[in-house]
């Protein structure tokens, strides 16, 4: 599995000031990060992400949004392998509105493209009008928050990336420019937190090769 790349890089400590700090929030984490609580509304739990996202990361944070295009045989490798993972567990489609109380799981909820393009689009009606920063794209979304990232640095003390996909760690590794760029890997259960600098996560050696040891162990995204 690609996430065992993880064991290959080595953590940083916290070098950069929070306070100071710009975030880039990968959104396909943050929609599974928040648990639904029982007999919310969707428009309270979007209401739940927002206070996340400004408690956590400040009202300034970017997220940005993996989109959802309707044909998704069609496209990116990634479009091809989440269509493939969705046509082994996919739920089914819900037609919802604001005011109702979702009827399914949120696991099984998100399962479905649909159902999750349909929830972005009100979550970002909703960080909108909270003044937050927020971007949805079709294609190539780890890369546009790669990008995001290194267009913020020069205006910016320090820059953190939010996320757990090790796709997005890759390519920053394999396009750093900048010496103020971090990567935050969120804890988990028993997982603790990480802080990853892309100039210090690999020996050379292995930075040398790391999109071709990224590709044989399962990437789903192009540099």
């Amino acid at each position: 599995m690609k996430s065992s790349l993880y064991k290959a890089f080595k953590p940083c400590s916290q070098d950069f000031n929070t306070e100071s700090s710009v975030y880039i929030i990968d959104g396909g984490y943050l929609l599974h990060i928040i648990i639904w609580n029982r007999g919310s509304t969707f428009s309270s739990v979007c209401d739940n992400y927002a206070t996340y996202v400004r408690t956590k990361y400040k009202s300034t944070a970017l997220v940005i949004f993996d989109g959802y295009p309707e044909n998704e045989t069609i496209g990116s490798t990634k479009c091809a392998k989440r269509a493939r993972r969705t046509r082994k567990q996919m739920s089914s489609e819900v037609m919802f509105y604001e005011t109702m109380i979702p009827t399914v799981s949120q696991e099984n909820f998100l399962s479905n493209p649909k159902n999750k393009d349909r929830l972005i689009s009100i979550l970002m009606n909703k960080f909108s009008s909270l003044n937050m920063k927020c971007k949805k794209v079709d294609e190539d979304v780890d890369y546009l928050i790669v990008n995001s990232a290194l267009d913020l640095a020069p205006t910016h003390p320090s820059v953190v990336v939010i996320g757990e996909d090790i796709d997005l760690f890759v390519i920053l590794i394999c396009i750093f420019t900048f010496d103020n760029v971090y990567f935050r890997k969120p804890g988990k259960e028993k997982m603790a937190e990480k802080i990853f600098y892309p100039h210090t996560a690999l020996e050379k050696a292995i930075a040398d090769n790391i999109l071709f040891i990224h590709a044989m162990s399962g990437c789903d995204s192009f540099i």
